[in-house]
Formats: C-alpha cells, structure tokens, sequence
C-alpha cells in the first residue's frame, strides 16, 4: 500500500478516518496562485465552484481583492477557522473537530501542483461512498476555475507589459 505523503492538519486524524485528496497542475508559480486560495470564502471571494451550490447564488471573484488577502490564525470564513497556514505554500481551513481542508501548493519544474486534502473522522467506507461523490464534483470545479483565473491574470499582465 504506497504510504501517503504527511500535510500540515494530518496529525489530528488517524488511518481509520476518512482522507481525500485531489490535485492539479498549474503552470504558474505558488505565488500567483496564493491569493485566489487566501481570498475564499462565503461573503468573501467565493469558492471558485458551483456559486449557485456553494456560495449561494452569487458568483465567485474573478479578481483579486487586495482587502481579502490578510489571514490570521482563528480566522473566520464562512463556517470555517484558519487553523494554520504559510503563505504560498498550505492554507488549512477547519470545520470542527471531525474536519478540515489543506489547500497545498508545491513548486514544481515548470509550475505548481496545488492538492487540497479533506479530512473527516468516521469510517472511511461510508465517507468514502457518501461525500466522496459530492467532494470530487465540488473539487474539479473549484481546480479548473482557480486555474483559469491564474492563467488568465497571468495573460493580462504579459500583454500589459
């Protein structure tokens, strides 16, 4: 069984519970990406995701405010605390005791892998075959939006030059 690499927010949870992770190649550095991961939230930039799902209708930010690019640990956004983070490289979001998000971000050859890590305690089984599905749906939405702002950001400003 290939062992899986450890990410900040792992030590709370043990093999028993559920973890998903997903990632995406973005060829961009971790510092532009950085500020569309810090700006999420509900009443904030959005989730980059279904809007009509998760961020009530209305639609995610495809910009960067520099007012939502502070974050403090015990932060609030949305239901969630900051429960640790380093900038351009994991933001960890938590919900409650039971879970919690990482969004990583890992410089590579020619850009970044950015992962993001759910955690739930439970039995993995049931997890697996309840919020698995709704996960991974949320969660490649949520990727090729993300990519497609730094992208087109990063577009903009080479031709501004």
């Amino acid at each position: 069984m290939k062992q899986r690499p450890y990410y900040n927010g792992d030590d709370q949870y043990s093999e028993k519970d559920w973890f998903y992770d997903d990632q995406i190649f973005i060829p961009a550095t971790p510092q532009d990406i950085w500020p569309w991961i810090v700006q999420m939230g509900n009443n904030r930039a959005g989730w980059y995701s279904y809007d009509w799902l998760d961020n009530l209708g209305q639609k995610s930010f495809e910009y960067i405010d520099p007012n939502l690019q502070k974050v403090e640990l015990g932060q609030k956004i949305a239901v969630f605390t900051v429960q640790d983070f380093k900038k351009d490289e994991y933001l960890t979001l938590k919900f409650s005791e039971i879970c919690n998000m990482t969004w990583i971000l890992k410089k590579d050859i020619d850009g970044t892998q950015l992962i993001t890590r759910l955690r739930v305690k439970g039995p993995k089984w049931l997890l697996g075959l309840t919020l698995g599905p709704g996960h991974l749906f949320m969660q490649k939405k949520q990727f090729k939006e993300i990519k497609n702002r730094v992208l087109t950001r990063l577009k903009s400003e080479a031709q501004s030059d």
